[in-house]
């Protein structure tokens, strides 16, 4: 199963590209603040972003918030632990690609 590179560009712009989103990734986590901060476990990711974007009371992110919930519920199934080990397992397309192989929910959220 292949990603629609051209498709994962458009939902990360204006971000450069794929590799440009990791190199993000790698150097926030890279302080050790944030990693004590913002290292989730994947049920407290779940219920961070139930939170944060269950409370709009004109529900505009309900679809969005359940979506990712279910996504964050599937990697979490498949064995990610939290936030660094997520990072991790998507650092390169390669590695990307052998997570969607391995749990087919990314198909449902972003690359059909």
């Amino acid at each position: 199963m292949s990603i629609n590179w051209d498709e994962v560009q458009r939902v990360i712009l204006p971000i450069k590209d794929y590799e440009d989103l990791c190199r993000r990734l790698r150097d926030s986590f890279a302080y050790s603040f944030v990693c004590d901060a913002f290292n989730f476990t994947m049920p407290e990711l779940i219920n961070y972003t139930q939170k944060l974007l269950g409370g709009d009371s004109r529900g505009r992110y309900t679809e969005y918030a359940f979506e990712l919930s279910r996504t964050l519920t599937e990697l979490h199934e498949e064995g990610v632990q939290n936030v660094l080990d997520l990072k991790a397992r998507v650092a390169t397309r390669e590695q990307l690609e052998v997570l969607l192989n391995r749990v087919g929910f990314l198909l449902r959220v972003l690359f059909l």
